[in-house]
């Protein structure tokens, strides 16, 4: 036992054992593998992956995200808000409202020439307050009525309305804002025209909200609703109406002004009527 141990043994672990690991394994490791990660892994990062972001990733950021803000952002935010209203404008409108009657002309100026509508609205709406027997102040309403921004127009002819002058005119004028594209002006016409309810205007009124309680925004319906019901002089036929309308309206803010205008008006609404389907202007 002890000699074959000495004789085999010893001589295979040395003479063929030792041998491999110092000249196949060692230079392996020398030759290939620490040339490859000096000459192929360390440069493709210096040189590609640094390059690559330096190049492309940081030109990026700068040629397309900044020249995007630069293009769209700043000049839409320049162009369309700034201009709108600004701080001494303002001012001027609370100066205003606080004694319209005493800034008649810069009412009159703002109703002219100020760039925006809102503020040439708040004009229109505050010369309400201006001496009756100040003829420029009915023309200059009166110019505005059909020509402009809806949103003047339709104050304008609200506030012509409240000065019992060139009624017939503005009366005309409001009424055909009903049939305006944007739901805020046919808004503002479902509100506004409970000035014609008792007026020889009161029929065309009436045809206008009985149309809007058909009107595809909640908003309009909500404030026709509600108006309809100051037309006492016909009570019949609105509360008629109402009814109908109760048979396919769904929201229950709208339903409510119709219950509400219909008990001022001494009736009420049911559920045992027909259901007839009449195409209106901007109907559902």
């Amino acid at each position: 036992t002890e000699p074959v141990d000495a004789e085999f043994t010893e001589p295979v672990d040395a003479e063929f054992t030792e041998p491999v690991d110092a000249e196949f394994t060692e230079p392996v490791d020398a030759e290939f593998t620490e040339p490859v990660d000096a000459e192929f892994t360390e440069p493709v990062d210096a040189e590609f992956t640094e390059s690559v972001d330096a190049e492309f990733t940081e030109s990026v950021d700068a040629e397309f995200t900044e020249s995007v803000d630069a293009e769209f952002t700043e000049p839409v935010d320049a162009e369309f808000t700034e201009p709108v209203v600004d701080a001494e404008v303002i001012q001027l409108v609370e100066t205003w409202s606080q004694e319209p009657a005493a800034h008649v002309e810069g009412l009159l100026a703002a109703l002219r020439e100020n760039p925006s509508a809102e503020i040439q609205a708040i004009a229109a709406a505050l010369l309400s307050e201006a001496p009756a027997e100040d003829s420029r102040v009915n023309l200059a309403l009166l110019e505005v009525c059909d020509q402009g921004s809806p949103l003047v127009g339709c104050t304008a002819c609200e506030t012509l309305l409240d000065r019992g002058v060139f009624t017939g005119r503005a009366a005309e004028s409001l009424l055909k804002y009903a049939d305006n594209s944007d739901s805020d002006v046919r808004g503002q016409v479902a509100a506004g025209v409970r000035r014609l309810a008792r007026t020889s205007w009161s029929t065309a009124a009436v045809e206008v909200l009985v149309s809007q309680l058909h009107d595809s925004d909640l908003s309009v319906r909500a404030m026709a609703a509600l108006t309809i019901g100051d037309f006492s002089d016909q009570s019949e036929f609105v509360i008629e109406q109402l009814n109908l309308r109760r048979q396919v309206e769904n929201d229950d803010s709208v339903l409510s002004s119709m219950e509400l205008s219909a008990e001022r008006l001494g009736g009420s609404l049911t559920t045992d009527v027909p259901d007839i389907t009449v195409p209106l202007p901007f109907a559902e």
